[in-house]
């Protein structure tokens, strides 16, 4: 696979997930799948997370479907973000933590 901008950011975001024990993972892309399905799916502290990941720097073009798979995910008491850097994959998950233990929890 090559090594593009988007695909740094994911493997530096999933390299964080794993060494926080944070369940995660990717789903195909396909004909059967969900239209506008996030990049990384997680499970941290019962709450689910949708991260669309993006090049940094283009963070503002997740395309309406990916918007609006996010948007259900948030109606449905989960978080989702269209993100571009480690950095904001960390601020949505210490954000959304509902105690400072669970913030705490959480390795930079």
């Amino acid at each position: 696979m090559a090594t593009t901008p988007e695909n740094r950011v994911k493997a530096a975001i999933k390299k964080w997930l794993r060494d926080q024990g944070i369940f995660y993972w990717s789903a195909a892309a396909g004909p059967f799948s969900t239209h506008g399905i996030s990049d990384i799916l997680a499970l941290h502290n019962g709450v689910l997370y949708a991260l669309e990941v993006k090049a940094p720097g283009k963070s503002n073009n997740a395309t309406p479907h990916q918007r609006r798979f996010i948007a259900a995910v948030q109606a449905a008491g989960g978080q989702g973000a269209v993100v571009d850097t480690l950095d904001a994959v960390k601020e949505l998950f210490h954000a959304s933590c509902s105690t400072q233990k669970e913030s705490d929890s959480l390795k930079t």
